[in-house]
């Protein structure tokens, strides 16, 4: 049956063989795809949306395409369903926005100048954001990116001013790390 499919992969022209160093045998090698299909996964996804309470403005939330390998190789601990990064107290392979953006609504849906939320770190994580009911303030965690050495980061909860763009952290490590994995 393999060696039907190695055929098949040859005859197509789609394939390429090595050999194996140890035993010789031939071996199907990991291939890219053509540039046209790499351009259409890779594309940036179309940001999520949050309207505020008064519907008066509106968060762009940036997300990544796809995660990178490394994020979905990380060791992970299943408990009812439930799948936990040990490492960081929060769910595995949890879905985050890279930025948050805010654009006033102006009459007929045209969007107002852009205000990007500044303050945290390059490379954060961001999760969990929600609007005050007083529209003035935007609250959100961030898990900073990985680094090289030191501590890992826990979550922490920052404020951003909608009005600046200014963001803060409130609450978070070292003194304190949000626990994520049984919210309600």
């Amino acid at each position: 049956m393999f060696g039907r499919i190695l055929r098949g992969i040859l005859a197509s022209g789609t394939g390429s063989l090595g050999s194996d160093l140890e035993t010789g045998a031939a071996v199907a090698r990991y291939q890219l795809p053509v540039q046209e299909i790499r351009q259409i996964v890779d594309a940036p996804p179309t940001p999520c949306l949050s309207l505020s309470p008064n519907r008066q403005e509106v968060l762009f939330l940036q997300r990544r395409s796809l995660p990178p390998l490394s994020q979905l190789a990380q060791p992970e601990l299943k408990l009812a369903g439930i799948r936990i990064d040990p490492q960081y107290n929060t769910c595995s392979r949890m879905s985050y926005y890279t930025s948050i953006t805010i654009h006033t609504l102006l009459q007929e849906g045209i969007l107002g100048q852009e205000r990007r939320i500044s303050g945290p770190p390059e490379g954060s994580k961001i999760n969990y954001v929600s609007w005050s009911p007083d529209d003035r303030h935007v609250a959100f965690t961030i898990r900073e990116a990985d680094k090289e050495e030191g501590p890992i980061s826990f979550l922490s909860l920052w404020i951003a001013d909608v009005r600046t763009g200014d963001a803060k952290p409130l609450i978070g490590p070292p003194q304190f790390g949000l626990n994520t994995i049984f919210e309600s």
